[in-house]
C-alpha cells in the first residue's frame, strides 16, 4: 500500500510540471476502510486477520467522505489554483 501511495505522489509531481497554470492537483490519503474488497486479492484465510488488524485504525465510510469533502471545500484548496 505504501508503494502505491509513493507512486501516486510521484505521478502528481510529474503532472504538476506538465499541466497549465491554474490547474490544481490535490492528493489525500483516503484512510483505512474495513471491507470485503481484499477478499479478491488475498487468500480467504488471511482476510479475517487483516480486517481484524485494520479495525482499530479504520474509519467509517462516512468519516472518510466527510474528511475528503472538507479538504475539497477548504479555502486553501480553492486558493491553490490561483
Amino acid at each position: 500500500m505504501l508503494t502505491a501511495a509513493v507512486a501516486h505522489d510521484v505521478w502528481l509531481m510529474g503532472m504538476g510540471g506538465r499541466l497549465p497554470d491554474g490547474v490544481t492537483l490535490l492528493s489525500t490519503f483516503p484512510g483505512l476502510l474495513v471491507s470485503d474488497l481484499m477478499a479478491s486479492t488475498f487468500p480467504s484465510w488471511l482476510v479475517p486477520l487483516l480486517q481484524g488488524a485494520m479495525a482499530p485504525l479504520a474509519d467509517s465510510a462516512e468519516t472518510m467522505g466527510a474528511n475528503h469533502a472538507a479538504v475539497l471545500a477548504a479555502a486553501t484548496s480553492r486558493r491553490a489554483g490561483r
